[in-house]
């Protein structure tokens, strides 16, 4: 990545729109060693010389993997891309000691760049792991290995346990109240609330049109 007038007069050099001087490509990329780059790992940071100007260079990791393909010219109208790398690093040009934004997108212990090549890989971990989800969450870690201990019982054939929660309309609610009474979900009783163990899951709050139908059986493996 080069700073905007730099990557512009290499674009004209490359696509043969300059004319005189300017078709000739001057660009040369050295490493330097740890001694001489500040105590940063070898490799890491780089003398950039373009068109007589000398700029820096720091080699970083991208936060993800990108894909590069090619497309045959002409391609006979198939539109067939083939796989030609996978871009996991980019070397940033700057002129100053560090890359513009280096305090907030670089980290200085794995040399890893915080965002992508693209705007829709802007700030791309952060947004994808946002960290564990809360204790009481639909995917809280209990729920989840709950969940994970139901499906290899499952698997081992054993016998199991189900509980189905359906929203149903008013009159479907009288009915299966008048027909399956103890199928229905009743909120508990100031005296069962009182006599529970602490750290309980709060009671529902019961619906007048609608409401919520558990039915629990238990049945062998198939």
């Amino acid at each position: 990545r080069l700073p905007e007038d730099v990557a512009e007069r290499v674009m004209r050099c490359l696509s043969g729109a300059g004319s005189g001087q300017e078709k000739q490509l001057d660009l040369r990329l050295n490493p330097l060693s740890s001694a001489s780059s500040g105590g940063a790992p070898d490799g890491r940071r780089w003398r950039i010389v373009a068109f007589g100007e000398t700029l820096n260079g720091t080699l970083v990791d991208l936060p993800s993997r990108v894909e590069s393909h090619v497309l045959p010219w002409p391609d006979g109208g198939q539109g067939v891309a083939y796989k030609s790398a996978d871009v996991c690093q980019m070397l940033i040009a700057h002129r100053g000691p560090e890359p513009v934004g280096a305090s907030r997108r670089l980290d200085r212990a794995s040399f890893i760049w915080a965002s992508g090549l693209t705007p829709p890989a802007r700030r791309l971990r952060q947004r994808r792991f946002r960290g564990t989800p809360a204790p009481d969450a639909e995917f809280g870690v209990a729920n989840i290995g709950e969940a994970e201990s139901a499906i290899r019982a499952r698997m081992d054939n054993q016998e199991y346990v189900y509980e189905e929660v359906t929203e149903v309309d008013e009159a479907t609610y009288l009915e299966i109240l008048r027909t399956q009474p103890h199928t229905v979900w009743r909120p508990p009783t100031l005296g069962e609330l009182r006599g529970s163990a602490a750290g309980s899951a709060p009671a529902r709050r019961a619906g007048s049109a609608a409401a919520s139908v558990r039915s629990a059986g238990s049945r062998g493996g198939a």
